[in-house]
Protein backbone atom coordinates (compact mmCIF):
# COMPACT_ATOMS: atom_id res chain seq x y z
CA UNK A 1 0.00 0.00 0.00
CA UNK A 2 1.65 3.24 -1.12
CA UNK A 3 0.66 5.80 1.69
CA UNK A 4 0.98 9.99 0.44
CA UNK A 5 2.07 11.14 3.85
CA UNK A 6 4.83 9.30 5.38
CA UNK A 7 6.60 9.30 8.99
CA UNK A 8 9.60 11.74 6.96
CA UNK A 9 7.03 13.95 6.19
CA UNK A 10 6.08 14.26 9.82
CA UNK A 11 9.72 14.55 10.98
CA UNK A 12 9.91 17.55 8.57
CA UNK A 13 6.50 19.22 9.57
CA UNK A 14 7.40 18.78 13.48
CA UNK A 15 11.24 19.73 13.15
CA UNK A 16 9.93 22.96 11.14
CA UNK A 17 7.67 24.04 14.02
CA UNK A 18 10.16 23.34 16.87
CA UNK A 19 12.61 25.49 14.36
CA UNK A 20 10.39 28.09 14.40
CA UNK A 21 9.44 28.10 18.22
CA UNK A 22 13.01 28.26 18.94
CA UNK A 23 13.52 31.02 16.72
CA UNK A 24 10.71 33.00 18.67
CA UNK A 25 13.07 32.07 22.54
CA UNK A 26 15.74 33.50 20.37
CA UNK A 27 14.19 36.75 19.63
CA UNK A 28 13.01 37.18 23.39
CA UNK A 29 16.60 36.58 24.35
CA UNK A 30 17.48 40.02 22.37
CA UNK A 31 14.96 42.43 24.68
CA UNK A 32 15.57 43.73 27.70
CA UNK A 33 15.39 41.99 31.16
CA UNK A 34 12.15 43.33 31.82
CA UNK A 35 10.25 42.72 28.29
CA UNK A 36 12.18 39.09 28.00
CA UNK A 37 11.02 37.68 31.24
CA UNK A 38 7.25 38.55 30.57
CA UNK A 39 7.57 37.72 26.70
CA UNK A 40 9.26 33.99 28.27
CA UNK A 41 6.82 33.74 30.31
CA UNK A 42 3.89 34.41 27.45
CA UNK A 43 6.17 31.58 25.22
CA UNK A 44 6.30 29.34 28.24
CA UNK A 45 2.27 29.04 28.97
CA UNK A 46 0.88 29.08 25.50
CA UNK A 47 3.05 26.81 24.62
CA UNK A 48 2.27 24.34 27.52
CA UNK A 49 -1.31 24.95 27.11
CA UNK A 50 -1.18 23.82 23.16
CA UNK A 51 0.72 20.86 24.39
CA UNK A 52 -1.74 19.93 26.89
CA UNK A 53 -4.60 20.63 24.47
CA UNK A 54 -3.76 19.41 21.01
CA UNK A 55 -2.91 15.25 21.95
CA UNK A 56 -6.03 15.19 24.16
CA UNK A 57 -8.42 17.06 21.52
CA UNK A 58 -7.00 14.73 18.69
CA UNK A 59 -7.69 11.39 21.24
CA UNK A 60 -11.42 12.71 22.18
CA UNK A 61 -11.92 13.30 18.32
CA UNK A 62 -11.06 9.97 17.40
CA UNK A 63 -13.86 8.59 19.09
CA UNK A 64 -16.17 11.05 17.88
CA UNK A 65 -15.65 10.62 14.04
CA UNK A 66 -17.62 8.26 11.88
CA UNK A 67 -18.45 6.22 15.41
CA UNK A 68 -21.73 5.10 17.15
CA UNK A 69 -21.47 4.72 21.02
CA UNK A 70 -24.02 5.57 23.83
CA UNK A 71 -23.18 9.49 24.87
CA UNK A 72 -21.94 10.55 21.15
CA UNK A 73 -24.05 13.20 21.20
CA UNK A 74 -24.07 14.46 24.83
CA UNK A 75 -20.07 14.91 23.84
CA UNK A 76 -20.65 16.78 20.97
CA UNK A 77 -23.21 19.19 22.84
CA UNK A 78 -21.05 19.82 25.61
CA UNK A 79 -18.13 20.55 23.25
CA UNK A 80 -20.64 23.14 21.41
CA UNK A 81 -21.47 24.62 24.57
CA UNK A 82 -17.80 25.02 26.22
CA UNK A 83 -16.25 26.55 23.11
CA UNK A 84 -18.72 29.30 23.24
CA UNK A 85 -18.60 29.69 26.46
CA UNK A 86 -15.92 32.89 27.08
CA UNK A 87 -12.66 32.49 29.36
CA UNK A 88 -14.09 35.08 31.85
CA UNK A 89 -17.42 32.83 32.66
CA UNK A 90 -15.13 29.32 32.85
CA UNK A 91 -12.73 31.38 35.00
CA UNK A 92 -15.40 32.65 37.34
CA UNK A 93 -16.99 29.39 37.57
CA UNK A 94 -13.74 27.59 38.61
CA UNK A 95 -13.20 30.59 41.07
CA UNK A 96 -16.28 29.81 42.64
CA UNK A 97 -15.58 26.24 43.81
CA UNK A 98 -11.88 25.99 43.91
CA UNK A 99 -10.10 29.51 44.19
CA UNK A 100 -9.24 31.48 47.13
CA UNK A 101 -13.12 32.04 48.38
CA UNK A 102 -14.52 29.06 46.33
CA UNK A 103 -16.74 26.25 48.54
CA UNK A 104 -14.17 23.78 47.83
CA UNK A 105 -11.86 25.75 49.15
CA UNK A 106 -13.39 27.38 52.00
CA UNK A 107 -14.47 23.58 53.35
CA UNK A 108 -11.18 21.48 53.02
CA UNK A 109 -7.97 23.95 52.25
CA UNK A 110 -8.96 27.70 53.14
CA UNK A 111 -5.12 28.36 53.02
CA UNK A 112 -4.11 26.51 49.86
CA UNK A 113 -6.25 26.86 47.29
CA UNK A 114 -6.16 24.39 44.76
CA UNK A 115 -6.68 27.23 41.50
CA UNK A 116 -3.87 29.79 42.62
CA UNK A 117 -0.92 31.02 40.19
CA UNK A 118 0.33 28.91 36.90
CA UNK A 119 -1.75 25.66 37.56
CA UNK A 120 -4.92 27.77 37.46
CA UNK A 121 -3.83 30.06 34.83
CA UNK A 122 -3.07 26.76 32.85
CA UNK A 123 -5.79 24.27 34.06
CA UNK A 124 -8.50 27.37 33.07
CA UNK A 125 -6.88 27.70 29.31
CA UNK A 126 -6.66 24.49 28.59
CA UNK A 127 -10.25 23.54 29.46
CA UNK A 128 -11.43 26.28 27.32
CA UNK A 129 -9.14 25.26 24.40
CA UNK A 130 -9.90 21.16 24.76
CA UNK A 131 -13.25 22.11 22.38
CA UNK A 132 -11.13 24.11 19.51
CA UNK A 133 -8.79 21.56 19.40
CA UNK A 134 -11.23 18.81 19.50
CA UNK A 135 -12.56 20.32 16.57
CA UNK A 136 -9.60 20.87 14.56
CA UNK A 137 -9.06 17.29 15.10
CA UNK A 138 -12.37 16.39 14.46
CA UNK A 139 -12.31 18.24 10.96
CA UNK A 140 -9.04 17.05 9.97
CA UNK A 141 -10.31 13.09 10.71
CA UNK A 142 -13.51 13.97 8.89
CA UNK A 143 -11.39 15.00 5.62
CA UNK A 144 -9.37 11.70 5.56
CA UNK A 145 -10.74 8.76 3.40
CA UNK A 146 -12.26 6.14 5.34
CA UNK A 147 -11.18 3.63 2.58
CA UNK A 148 -7.52 3.76 3.21
CA UNK A 149 -8.20 2.89 7.01
CA UNK A 150 -10.25 0.01 6.00
CA UNK A 151 -7.95 -1.98 3.48
CA UNK A 152 -5.52 -0.92 6.22
CA UNK A 153 -7.47 -3.22 9.27
CA UNK A 154 -7.17 -5.85 6.98
CA UNK A 155 -3.66 -6.06 7.46
CA UNK A 156 -3.11 -4.71 10.86
CA UNK A 157 -4.95 -3.64 14.72
CA UNK A 158 -7.00 -0.62 14.83
CA UNK A 159 -4.39 0.97 17.08
CA UNK A 160 -1.62 0.27 14.38
CA UNK A 161 -3.68 1.35 11.74
CA UNK A 162 -4.09 4.40 13.72
CA UNK A 163 -0.52 5.27 13.64
CA UNK A 164 0.21 3.89 10.44
CA UNK A 165 -2.37 5.55 8.63
CA UNK A 166 -4.27 8.23 10.19
CA UNK A 167 -1.25 10.28 12.78
CA UNK A 168 0.88 10.83 9.38
CA UNK A 169 -1.87 12.57 7.66
CA UNK A 170 -3.72 14.32 10.80
CA UNK A 171 -0.12 15.56 11.65
CA UNK A 172 -0.96 19.05 9.80
CA UNK A 173 -4.19 19.64 11.18
CA UNK A 174 -2.76 18.87 14.70
CA UNK A 175 -0.05 21.96 14.21
CA UNK A 176 -2.79 24.43 12.99
CA UNK A 177 -4.54 23.30 16.13
CA UNK A 178 -1.74 23.90 18.23
CA UNK A 179 -0.67 27.58 17.32
CA UNK A 180 -4.40 28.55 17.36
CA UNK A 181 -4.37 27.23 21.35
CA UNK A 182 -0.70 28.55 21.62
CA UNK A 183 -1.50 32.56 19.70
CA UNK A 184 -4.97 32.64 21.59
CA UNK A 185 -3.67 31.88 25.08
CA UNK A 186 -0.93 34.58 23.73
CA UNK A 187 -2.69 37.14 23.54
CA UNK A 188 -5.39 36.60 25.99
CA UNK A 189 -6.11 38.59 29.13
CA UNK A 190 -8.75 37.90 31.44
CA UNK A 191 -7.41 34.37 33.00
CA UNK A 192 -3.61 36.21 33.00
CA UNK A 193 -3.90 38.75 35.14
CA UNK A 194 -7.07 37.02 37.76
CA UNK A 195 -4.02 34.63 38.51
CA UNK A 196 -0.91 37.52 38.48
CA UNK A 197 0.74 35.84 35.14
CA UNK A 198 3.13 38.21 33.90
CA UNK A 199 2.51 38.19 30.17
CA UNK A 200 2.60 40.32 27.47
CA UNK A 201 -0.85 41.11 27.46
CA UNK A 202 -1.54 41.30 31.07
CA UNK A 203 1.56 44.42 31.24
CA UNK A 204 0.11 46.14 28.35
CA UNK A 205 -3.29 46.45 30.25
CA UNK A 206 -0.95 47.66 33.43
CA UNK A 207 0.84 49.92 31.31
CA UNK A 208 -2.69 51.12 30.28
CA UNK A 209 -3.90 51.45 34.05
CA UNK A 210 -0.61 53.42 34.64
CA UNK A 211 -0.57 55.86 31.80
CA UNK A 212 2.09 54.41 29.68
CA UNK A 213 1.59 56.05 25.67
CA UNK A 214 0.78 53.85 22.61
CA UNK A 215 4.40 54.38 21.15
CA UNK A 216 5.79 52.23 24.27
CA UNK A 217 3.62 49.70 24.15
CA UNK A 218 3.90 49.08 20.19
CA UNK A 219 8.22 49.31 20.70
CA UNK A 220 7.89 47.00 23.86
CA UNK A 221 5.44 44.08 21.84
CA UNK A 222 5.97 44.79 17.90
CA UNK A 223 9.08 42.32 17.64
CA UNK A 224 7.08 39.64 19.77
CA UNK A 225 3.98 39.72 17.77
CA UNK A 226 6.53 39.94 14.51
CA UNK A 227 7.79 36.78 15.66
CA UNK A 228 4.81 35.37 16.52
CA UNK A 229 3.03 36.28 13.52
CA UNK A 230 6.26 34.36 11.33
CA UNK A 231 5.91 31.49 13.69
CA UNK A 232 2.35 31.03 12.38
CA UNK A 233 3.21 31.31 8.87
CA UNK A 234 5.64 28.69 8.98
CA UNK A 235 3.00 26.53 11.06
CA UNK A 236 0.42 27.51 8.11
CA UNK A 237 2.51 26.62 5.46
CA UNK A 238 4.14 23.45 7.05
CA UNK A 239 0.17 22.08 7.24
CA UNK A 240 -0.35 23.25 3.16
CA UNK A 241 2.84 21.12 2.61
CA UNK A 242 1.38 18.13 4.61
CA UNK A 243 -2.37 18.36 3.14
CA UNK A 244 -0.64 18.43 -0.55
CA UNK A 245 -1.05 15.14 -2.02
CA UNK A 246 -3.55 13.83 0.77
CA UNK A 247 -6.70 11.65 -0.65
CA UNK A 248 -9.56 12.91 0.88
CA UNK A 249 -13.56 11.87 0.55
CA UNK A 250 -15.31 13.30 -2.05
CA UNK A 251 -18.37 15.07 -2.19
CA UNK A 252 -20.48 12.46 -3.74
CA UNK A 253 -19.11 9.50 -1.10
CA UNK A 254 -20.63 7.48 1.13
CA UNK A 255 -20.24 8.49 5.04
CA UNK A 256 -20.53 4.88 7.22
CA UNK A 257 -20.29 5.42 10.45
CA UNK A 258 -19.17 2.03 12.69
CA UNK A 259 -21.10 0.88 15.92
CA UNK A 260 -18.74 -0.12 18.92
CA UNK A 261 -18.40 -3.18 20.70
CA UNK A 262 -18.83 -3.48 24.20
CA UNK A 263 -15.03 -2.85 25.25
CA UNK A 264 -14.15 0.16 22.92
CA UNK A 265 -17.79 1.63 24.08
CA UNK A 266 -16.82 1.33 27.67
CA UNK A 267 -13.19 2.99 27.26
CA UNK A 268 -14.78 5.78 24.90
CA UNK A 269 -17.32 6.35 27.97
CA UNK A 270 -14.96 6.43 30.34
CA UNK A 271 -11.92 8.56 28.55
CA UNK A 272 -14.28 10.71 27.24
CA UNK A 273 -17.52 11.54 28.26
CA UNK A 274 -17.29 10.78 31.97
CA UNK A 275 -13.82 13.89 32.01
CA UNK A 276 -16.71 16.31 30.00
CA UNK A 277 -18.88 15.34 32.42
CA UNK A 278 -16.89 16.40 35.01
CA UNK A 279 -15.54 19.32 33.40
CA UNK A 280 -19.26 20.64 33.14
CA UNK A 281 -20.63 19.31 36.68
CA UNK A 282 -18.07 20.99 38.53
CA UNK A 283 -17.85 24.58 37.42
CA UNK A 284 -21.62 24.71 37.12
CA UNK A 285 -22.39 23.73 40.55
CA UNK A 286 -19.75 25.69 41.68
CA UNK A 287 -21.91 28.53 40.65
CA UNK A 288 -24.78 26.81 41.62
CA UNK A 289 -23.63 26.52 45.20
CA UNK A 290 -21.88 29.94 45.46
CA UNK A 291 -25.51 32.06 43.97
CA UNK A 292 -27.98 29.88 46.88
CA UNK A 293 -25.32 29.98 49.46
CA UNK A 294 -26.16 32.41 52.61
CA UNK A 295 -24.17 33.50 55.74
CA UNK A 296 -25.71 33.19 59.23
CA UNK A 297 -24.80 34.26 63.00
CA UNK A 298 -26.38 31.55 65.40
CA UNK A 299 -25.05 32.16 68.67
CA UNK A 300 -21.65 33.89 67.62
CA UNK A 301 -21.17 31.35 65.52
CA UNK A 302 -21.06 31.77 61.11
CA UNK A 303 -23.54 29.10 59.84
CA UNK A 304 -23.64 28.61 55.84
CA UNK A 305 -26.76 27.38 54.39
CA UNK A 306 -27.61 27.03 50.44
CA UNK A 307 -31.18 26.95 49.35
CA UNK A 308 -33.12 27.43 46.12
CA UNK A 309 -35.21 30.39 47.35
CA UNK A 310 -31.58 32.50 48.02
CA UNK A 311 -30.89 31.10 44.73
CA UNK A 312 -33.67 32.12 42.73
CA UNK A 313 -33.95 35.44 45.03
CA UNK A 314 -30.26 36.49 43.93
CA UNK A 315 -30.71 35.24 40.00
CA UNK A 316 -34.15 37.70 40.27
CA UNK A 317 -32.33 40.53 41.52
CA UNK A 318 -29.03 39.76 39.06
CA UNK A 319 -31.69 40.18 36.02
CA UNK A 320 -32.20 43.34 37.95
CA UNK A 321 -29.29 44.77 39.00
CA UNK A 322 -27.46 43.91 35.63
CA UNK A 323 -29.90 44.48 33.22
CA UNK A 324 -28.08 47.45 31.60
CA UNK A 325 -24.97 45.30 31.18
CA UNK A 326 -27.05 42.27 29.35
CA UNK A 327 -28.24 45.06 27.26
CA UNK A 328 -25.66 46.97 26.17
CA UNK A 329 -23.67 42.91 25.72
CA UNK A 330 -26.69 41.74 23.65
CA UNK A 331 -26.52 44.70 21.25
CA UNK A 332 -23.07 45.04 20.99
CA UNK A 333 -22.57 41.21 19.75
CA UNK A 334 -25.42 41.25 17.52
CA UNK A 335 -24.03 44.84 15.55
CA UNK A 336 -20.43 43.42 15.50
CA UNK A 337 -21.35 39.21 14.62
CA UNK A 338 -23.74 40.75 11.45
CA UNK A 339 -20.72 42.88 10.23
CA UNK A 340 -17.84 40.41 11.03
CA UNK A 341 -20.14 37.77 8.67
CA UNK A 342 -20.35 40.01 6.07
CA UNK A 343 -17.00 41.17 5.92
CA UNK A 344 -15.70 37.49 6.28
CA UNK A 345 -17.90 36.57 3.24
CA UNK A 346 -15.85 39.48 0.96
CA UNK A 347 -12.97 38.01 2.20
CA UNK A 348 -13.49 34.52 1.51
CA UNK A 349 -14.96 35.77 -2.17
CA UNK A 350 -11.36 37.15 -2.37
CA UNK A 351 -8.96 34.59 -0.97
CA UNK A 352 -10.94 32.21 -4.11
CA UNK A 353 -9.78 34.21 -6.59
CA UNK A 354 -6.19 33.62 -6.66
CA UNK A 355 -3.25 32.28 -4.53
CA UNK A 356 -1.92 36.16 -4.40
CA UNK A 357 -5.34 37.51 -3.35
CA UNK A 358 -5.74 34.12 -0.72
CA UNK A 359 -2.26 34.98 0.87
CA UNK A 360 -3.32 38.64 1.48
CA UNK A 361 -6.48 37.02 3.23
CA UNK A 362 -4.37 35.09 5.25
CA UNK A 363 -2.06 37.82 6.12
CA UNK A 364 -4.77 39.82 7.32
CA UNK A 365 -6.47 37.29 9.65
CA UNK A 366 -2.88 36.37 11.21
CA UNK A 367 -1.85 39.64 11.89
CA UNK A 368 -5.58 40.09 13.79
CA UNK A 369 -5.26 36.64 15.84
CA UNK A 370 -0.80 37.34 16.97
CA UNK A 371 -1.60 41.01 18.05
CA UNK A 372 -2.64 40.99 21.80
CA UNK A 373 -6.20 42.14 23.04
CA UNK A 374 -5.24 45.55 25.34
CA UNK A 375 -2.81 46.42 22.71
CA UNK A 376 -5.69 46.33 19.62
CA UNK A 377 -7.93 48.33 22.19
CA UNK A 378 -5.06 50.86 22.64
CA UNK A 379 -5.01 51.46 18.78
CA UNK A 380 -8.51 51.70 18.49
CA UNK A 381 -8.62 54.13 21.28
CA UNK A 382 -6.19 56.56 19.51
CA UNK A 383 -7.78 56.16 15.97
CA UNK A 384 -11.00 57.23 17.26
CA UNK A 385 -9.21 60.36 19.68
CA UNK A 386 -6.89 61.43 16.71
CA UNK A 387 -6.89 64.80 15.80
CA UNK A 388 -7.50 64.20 12.41
CA UNK A 389 -10.37 62.42 12.50
CA UNK A 390 -12.62 65.02 14.31
CA UNK A 391 -16.06 63.02 13.00
CA UNK A 392 -14.54 59.65 15.37
CA UNK A 393 -14.64 61.66 18.41
CA UNK A 394 -18.42 61.08 18.69
CA UNK A 395 -18.71 58.14 17.57
CA UNK A 396 -15.89 57.07 20.18
CA UNK A 397 -18.20 58.96 23.54
CA UNK A 398 -21.55 58.30 22.16
CA UNK A 399 -22.02 54.74 20.64
CA UNK A 400 -21.06 51.66 20.44
CA UNK A 401 -19.16 51.77 17.40
CA UNK A 402 -15.28 51.17 19.14
CA UNK A 403 -16.60 47.88 21.04
CA UNK A 404 -18.22 47.31 17.57
CA UNK A 405 -15.37 47.55 15.84
CA UNK A 406 -13.23 45.45 18.34
CA UNK A 407 -15.65 42.89 17.82
CA UNK A 408 -15.60 42.53 14.46
CA UNK A 409 -11.40 42.32 14.69
CA UNK A 410 -10.93 39.96 17.30
CA UNK A 411 -13.71 37.81 15.37
CA UNK A 412 -12.58 37.66 11.84
CA UNK A 413 -9.91 35.26 11.69
CA UNK A 414 -12.15 32.41 13.22
CA UNK A 415 -15.58 33.62 11.31
CA UNK A 416 -13.19 34.23 7.66
CA UNK A 417 -11.92 30.16 8.28
CA UNK A 418 -16.20 29.24 8.41
CA UNK A 419 -17.26 30.38 5.84
CA UNK A 420 -14.16 29.32 4.12
CA UNK A 421 -15.00 25.85 5.18
CA UNK A 422 -18.69 26.32 4.42
CA UNK A 423 -17.51 27.77 0.68
CA UNK A 424 -15.03 24.37 0.24
CA UNK A 425 -17.79 21.80 1.18
CA UNK A 426 -20.48 22.68 -2.15
CA UNK A 427 -20.09 20.01 -4.37
CA UNK A 428 -17.53 21.01 -7.78
CA UNK A 429 -20.03 19.36 -9.93
CA UNK A 430 -22.68 22.19 -8.80
CA UNK A 431 -20.87 24.81 -9.16
CA UNK A 432 -19.38 23.68 -13.01
CA UNK A 433 -23.27 22.89 -13.89
CA UNK A 434 -23.90 26.66 -12.77
CA UNK A 435 -21.41 28.18 -14.63
CA UNK A 436 -22.40 26.20 -17.70
CA UNK A 437 -26.30 27.80 -16.95
CA UNK A 438 -24.81 31.20 -17.78
CA UNK A 439 -25.77 32.45 -14.19
CA UNK A 440 -24.25 35.97 -13.27
CA UNK A 441 -22.39 36.50 -10.33
CA UNK A 442 -25.04 37.56 -8.09
CA UNK A 443 -27.72 34.72 -9.22
CA UNK A 444 -24.83 32.06 -8.79
CA UNK A 445 -24.42 33.66 -4.88
CA UNK A 446 -28.47 33.76 -4.35
CA UNK A 447 -29.81 30.34 -6.37
CA UNK A 448 -26.59 28.18 -5.62
CA UNK A 449 -23.99 29.66 -2.82
CA UNK A 450 -27.18 30.57 -0.19
CA UNK A 451 -29.47 28.10 -0.27
CA UNK A 452 -26.10 25.57 0.81
CA UNK A 453 -24.32 27.73 2.80
CA UNK A 454 -26.97 29.52 4.69
CA UNK A 455 -27.34 26.97 8.05
CA UNK A 456 -22.96 26.91 7.95
CA UNK A 457 -23.28 31.53 7.64
CA UNK A 458 -25.71 30.93 10.53
CA UNK A 459 -23.68 29.05 12.67
CA UNK A 460 -21.00 31.58 11.86
CA UNK A 461 -23.37 34.33 13.04
CA UNK A 462 -24.10 32.70 16.18
CA UNK A 463 -20.34 32.22 17.13
CA UNK A 464 -19.28 35.94 15.95
CA UNK A 465 -22.22 36.75 18.69
CA UNK A 466 -20.96 34.21 20.94
CA UNK A 467 -16.80 35.44 20.90
CA UNK A 468 -18.30 39.15 20.75
CA UNK A 469 -20.15 39.13 23.54
CA UNK A 470 -17.38 37.19 25.56
CA UNK A 471 -14.30 39.40 24.46
CA UNK A 472 -12.75 41.57 27.33
CA UNK A 473 -8.56 41.54 26.64
CA UNK A 474 -9.52 44.47 24.08
CA UNK A 475 -12.90 46.11 25.01
CA UNK A 476 -12.26 47.02 28.28
CA UNK A 477 -9.69 50.16 27.03
CA UNK A 478 -12.59 51.03 24.10
CA UNK A 479 -16.43 51.03 25.92
CA UNK A 480 -17.29 54.58 25.93
CA UNK A 481 -18.43 56.34 29.44
CA UNK A 482 -21.71 55.11 30.38
CA UNK A 483 -21.60 51.19 28.89
CA UNK A 484 -20.34 48.69 30.67
CA UNK A 485 -20.48 44.78 29.16
CA UNK A 486 -21.00 41.86 31.31
CA UNK A 487 -17.52 40.64 30.38
CA UNK A 488 -15.70 43.50 32.35
CA UNK A 489 -18.51 43.86 35.37
CA UNK A 490 -18.04 40.02 35.72
CA UNK A 491 -14.39 40.76 35.76
CA UNK A 492 -14.26 43.30 38.55
CA UNK A 493 -16.64 41.12 40.42
CA UNK A 494 -13.66 38.39 40.32
CA UNK A 495 -11.30 40.80 41.78
CA UNK A 496 -13.69 42.60 44.37
CA UNK A 497 -14.65 38.93 46.11
CA UNK A 498 -18.44 39.62 45.63
CA UNK A 499 -18.99 35.77 45.15
CA UNK A 500 -22.74 35.91 45.19
CA UNK A 501 -23.35 38.77 42.77
CA UNK A 502 -20.29 36.59 40.76
CA UNK A 503 -21.96 33.71 40.57
CA UNK A 504 -25.25 35.24 39.77
CA UNK A 505 -24.12 37.33 37.36
CA UNK A 506 -21.70 34.49 35.76
CA UNK A 507 -25.05 32.03 35.93
CA UNK A 508 -27.00 34.43 34.01
CA UNK A 509 -24.47 34.74 31.11
CA UNK A 510 -23.79 31.33 31.42
CA UNK A 511 -27.47 30.55 30.19
CA UNK A 512 -27.34 33.24 27.35
CA UNK A 513 -24.16 31.31 25.57
CA UNK A 514 -25.80 27.96 26.47
CA UNK A 515 -28.81 29.54 24.28
CA UNK A 516 -26.54 30.46 21.71
CA UNK A 517 -25.13 27.05 21.86
CA UNK A 518 -28.66 25.50 21.22
CA UNK A 519 -29.34 27.46 18.57
CA UNK A 520 -25.95 26.82 16.47
CA UNK A 521 -26.58 23.24 17.05
CA UNK A 522 -29.83 23.47 15.36
CA UNK A 523 -28.58 24.85 12.61
CA UNK A 524 -25.91 22.95 12.46
CA UNK A 525 -28.44 19.62 12.36
CA UNK A 526 -30.91 21.26 10.04
CA UNK A 527 -27.75 21.89 7.78
CA UNK A 528 -26.68 18.04 7.71
CA UNK A 529 -30.33 17.23 6.71
CA UNK A 530 -30.35 19.36 4.07
CA UNK A 531 -27.34 18.08 2.64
Amino acid sequence: MKFAATYRQVLRIVVAVACGIVGVWMVTLLQSDAIQGRQQTTLQLALTVAALATPIGAYWATWLVRVHWPGRSTVIAMLLAMAIIPLYVQAAAWEAGFGKLGWYTVAQTPHTPWLTSWRAAVWVYLVAALPWSTAFAFAGLSRLDRRLQDLSRLERGAISTWWIVVFPRLTPTLVVSFAFVAVVVATELTVADLYMIDTVARELYLGFAMGDSLAENWRASATMIGAWFLWCTLCMATSIYGWRGQPTISAGAPSASTRLSATPRAIAITTVLAPLLMLSILPIGSLLLAAGRAVYFVDGDIQRRWSVQVLCDNLAAGVSEFRSEMFWTTSIGIVAATITVALACCLVHLANRNRYTACFVLSINGFLMVIPGPLLGLSLVSVFNSPALPFLHDLYDHSIAAPVVVGVLRGLPIVTAIVYLMSKMIPLPILELSSMDGLNRWQHWWIIRWPLTRGGLAVAWLLSLALTMGEHSATFAVTPPGITTMAHRIFVLIHSGARQKQASLTLLGLACFVVIAIIAGVAMSGRKRAT
